[in-house]
């Protein structure tokens, strides 16, 4: 089944976030729904916030939390917080996420 992107709020991710960071073969502190929406809670004000999902049917397998800034989409957080930046993929499904 191919795979499909779609962006959604952090409330509708509770569930399935940390699941698939804890299937990672990388999560840490930073990457987690708490962290992520801690810190949204406290810089976000203004953000024009992508959060996407990659999807296989309706299996969640990865989350990509992204932010606009200028003309560019960076990771959600900022380097002088956060130590470690990434997305939150089930293990072995990284290549097509």
């Amino acid at each position: 089944m191919a795979l499909s992107l779609t962006v959604e709020s952090f409330e509708s991710l509770k569930p399935s976030w940390n699941s698939i960071l804890k299937q990672s073969a990388g999560g840490n502190l930073f990457s987690t729904w708490e962290f992520q929406t801690a810190w949204v809670d406290v810089f976000g004000e203004g953000l024009d916030l992508h959060i996407c999902t990659v999807r296989d049917g309706a299996q969640a397998v990865g989350i990509a939390p992204l932010m606009r800034r200028a003309d560019d989409i960076v990771f959600l957080g900022a380097e002088d917080v956060c130590d470690y930046l990434d997305f939150p993929i089930v293990a072995g499904r990284e290549a097509e996420a």
